[in-house]
């Protein structure tokens, strides 16, 4: 199942700026894999989010 298919709730969008290089590594990359782009983004952003959280939790 990809993460897109987990949203609930009222969805806001997050823009970030990259590089031109790092945007088209990742982009081929994913596309290399058949890998949707944000599928990946959202992925790292709750697994970073749950790292942070834990870290928080050790303070």
């Amino acid at each position: 199942m990809d993460t897109e298919t987990r949203i609930s709730g009222s969805v806001v969008r997050l823009t970030i700026d990259l590089s031109e290089p790092t945007h088209t590594r990742f982009k081929t990359a994913c596309a290399m894999t058949k890998r949707k782009m944000v599928d990946e983004v959202r992925a790292f952003i709750e697994r970073r989010t749950a790292e942070l959280e834990e870290d928080a939790g050790r303070a």
